[in-house]
């Protein structure tokens, strides 16, 4: 397994735990410097973008952001749905992982 693999099978974890999610697939997507970025799809079809934050991240001004863009898309504009978790958070923790969908 590479470490792409490796990374993509504990961003999968992460995801069936915290929003409860049963993949099909996880990709990483090559692109992006602030953030490790996949493409989610479960077993339904539906899909999502996941960004996995980096260690040391600053989460308080990752989760403003997140907000901003829930504030943003409930007055109407055209911004990506955030997805919270299970437990409503909009960054899910999964050991060292943290993240967001």
């Amino acid at each position: 397994m590479s470490p792409a693999d490796d990374h993509a099978a504990v961003v999968a974890g992460a995801l069936g735990t915290a929003y409860g999610i049963r993949l099909a697939a996880v990709t990483r997507i090559r692109s992006g410097t602030a953030t490790a970025n996949f493409h989610v799809r479960d077993h339904l079809g539906e899909q999502w973008f996941a960004k996995v934050y980096r260690d040391g991240a600053d989460l308080s001004q990752e989760l403003a952001a997140l907000e901003l863009s829930r504030f943003a898309r409930d007055g109407g504009l055209p911004v990506p749905a955030v997805r919270p978790t299970l437990s409503g958070d909009l960054i899910a923790r999964h050991g060292r992982l943290a993240l967001s969908l």
